[in-house]
């Protein structure tokens, strides 16, 4: 896979599926940001193997904000976005009828609200590539 020349965005990069997905794109040959609610969002053996390729983000998806946060870090530090991953998830292990209403709000909000915000954050700036190719 070559990747030289895209940025990308990966969301939940801390760890497990995240953390691999950003491991093979930086050695694909992208710039990556790492997202995660982990004050430290991407794993620290791959940041001091790829210093100048890979920024991280500390912030909670299900917050608009931090959709804003990783946008802005993408475009200052890399100057485009090719590539969302939206990756970060939760699931409670246990029967949907024996969730809290807390639970559930923030399976929808972590799992489903955190790819809205992405797509109000990062489509427009992905359009706005796409027309200046045009």
């Amino acid at each position: 896979m070559n990747l030289h020349g895209k940025v990308a965005i990966v969301t939940g990069a801390a760890s497990g599926i995240g953390a691999e997905i950003v491991r093979l794109y930086l050695e694909a040959g992208a710039q990556v940001v790492g997202v995660d609610r982990n004050t430290q969002a991407v794993p620290q053996e791959l940041h001091a193997k790829h210093p100048a390729a890979l920024r991280a983000v500390s912030g909670d998806v299900s917050v608009e904000q931090t959709a804003i946060e990783y946008t802005r870090v993408a475009l200052s530090e890399f100057g485009r976005i090719d590539i969302m991953v939206n990756n970060a998830g939760i699931a409670p292990v246990k029967p949907i009828h024996m969730h809290t209403p807390a639970e559930w709000d923030a399976v929808m909000n972590i799992n489903v609200k955190s790819i809205y915000f992405s797509a109000r954050h990062v489509v427009p700036v992905m359009q706005a590539q796409a027309a200046d190719c045009s």
